[in-house]
């Protein structure tokens, strides 16, 4: 077989197996039945054994699959994630249950502790991980900003967690890389300083901004019963209509956001809301997108993240992005946050 050829079959797989993501229900490619146990069993810390018997029984059933079509059937043979993604999804709560206020201005009475957290990868390594937990004191930072027009931030924890992840990152499974090292993260610091446990959480991923409105800020929030926001640098493209494609989003974006603190709001055909672009600064015309997480509504993860904002990306999150990438260039020599 030639190479064009083998290159024209593996751009068919592609475009059939990420047409059916969108349309099962269960996100397998179309020839699997669900209902036909998978083997080899599913094991959610293999070995390197293991992924090779499974790199061999993927490429058994589509001979030209790539390392990527690889790892894209390592996780969809696994109707397991979906149904857990359900199942966290009857606890969640998306109407504002917190412990401060947050009136119409943006004023926010009672926010002492807000969190970040996010994972940084050495270069050319996406096994090694470092995951980060920061904790930021909120009036603190707004008095620096206000007043002294210092962007310093007063940082009073922070922590680090060395983990290999063994799950391939593909895109609406984040949670299933990430959240049990921030959920380690979280607990330690209840455990060790409850009295500065955060009141609300922002999370370097998405919340409701996701296939199956259940991303890695929705999923962190249930499992530690903790308030959270999704904040995405870049947009997660959904499968509900024309007015959510990349191209749609950026044409909006360009026409609505024209100033600090503009919103667009992410309606799907169906008419389902997932999130708003939000414009954070005037020297900054990229937005954000922000999403609810857990026990919080769209306004309120909007008006949180503008009170965060000194940059483009909320305090929160570049402390934690920052402070991780940091440690692990002194660790590994080098090193990358989240897109």
């Amino acid at each position: 077989m030639n190479d064009v050829t083998t290159a024209s079959r593996r751009r068919t797989f592609l475009t059939t197996t990420s047409t059916s993501i969108s349309h099962s229900p269960f996100f397998l490619p179309k020839h699997m039945d669900p209902d036909i146990p998978i083997t080899p069993a599913y094991n959610p810390n293999p070995s390197q054994d293991q992924k090779a018997l499974w790199k061999a029984y993927v490429h058994s059933l589509v001979p030209c699959a790539s390392v990527s079509v690889f790892r894209l059937g390592f996780m969809q043979f696994n109707v397991h994630h979906v149904s857990e993604q359900l199942q966290l999804k009857q606890r969640h709560i998306l109407h504002d249950d917190f412990t401060f206020t947050c009136d119409a201005n943006g004023q926010l009475d009672g926010l002492c502790y807000v969190a970040g957290v996010d994972l940084s990868f050495p270069l050319d390594n996406e096994e090694d991980a470092v995951a980060c937990l920061v904790v930021l004191e909120y009036p603190t930072l707004q008095v620096r900003w206000e007043l002294l027009q210092d962007s310093s931030l007063n940082v009073i924890y922070e922590d680090f967690l060395d983990v290999k992840l063994s799950l391939p990152y593909i895109a609406g499974f984040l949670a299933f890389r990430e959240v049990a090292p921030l959920l380690d993260l979280l607990t330690k610091l209840k455990n060790l300083k409850p009295e500065i446990y955060p009141q609300i959480i922002l999370v370097d991923g998405n919340g409701l901004l996701h296939p199956r409105l259940f991303g890695l800020a929705c999923h962190l929030g249930v499992l530690s019963s903790t308030p959270t926001i999704g904040i995405a640098k870049n947009f997660l493209q959904i499968a509900d209509g024309a007015s959510l494609t990349m191209s749609a989003v950026k044409r909006h974006c360009r026409a609505h956001l024209a100033g600090a603190g503009d919103k667009y709001v992410l309606r799907g055909d169906s008419g389902t809301v997932y999130g708003a672009a939000l414009r954070m600064t005037r020297d900054a015309p990229n937005p954000i997108f922000v999403s609810q997480g857990h026990r919080v509504t769209l306004e309120t993860a909007v008006r949180v993240a503008m009170a965060c904002a000194k940059y483009r990306v909320p305090e929160p999150i570049r402390a934690a992005d920052g402070k991780s990438r940091e440690y692990v260039r002194n660790k590994y020599g080098g090193g990358k946050g989240k897109a």
